[in-house]
């Protein structure tokens, strides 16, 4: 990852498929699964807390289903970021068969953004990215 400010590290990215976190040695910062779909990965406030008394900062990303509301699971996004103090950095996943259309995935960036204020980046694969209002890219 890098930024405008010349900083480059490594973040890693985990979920519930994770039991624990992985050595943190020389990884600036953790984005964890919130959720998908409706429901809250199980993982999530366990690697977050686990990330913080390390003292990297931590992100989220949302994992959709394309078949449930747009809004209920911003809805339930958001609730998650809530529920662990907030984080530094928001994402939407966007990929899979099941998972939102574009139009669903601009969307849920923009009634994020309504809701909280905060950026929020695309999680694609780097042939999947265009402009869905996103605040940044995330190349899966």
């Amino acid at each position: 990852m890098s930024g405008g400010d010349g900083w480059v590290g490594t973040v890693i990215d985990v979920s519930k498929w994770q039991s624990s976190l992985p050595d943190l040695s020389g990884v600036l910062g953790v984005i964890a699964r919130a959720g998908l779909g409706t429901q809250p990965d199980t993982m999530f406030t366990t690697h977050i807390a686990n990330a913080r008394k390390t003292g990297k900062w931590v992100g989220s990303y949302w994992y959709n289903w394309g078949s449930l509301s747009v809004s209920d699971q911003v809805n339930a996004y958001i609730a998650r970021e809530k529920a662990v103090g907030g984080v530094s950095l928001h994402a939407i996943d966007w990929e899979g068969a099941d998972g939102f259309t574009a139009a669903q995935t601009a969307d849920f960036i923009r009634i994020y953004r309504a809701r909280t204020g905060d950026p929020i980046l695309l999680y694609a694969s780097e042939g999947r990215f265009r402009d869905l209002g996103q605040d940044g890219d995330w190349i899966a």
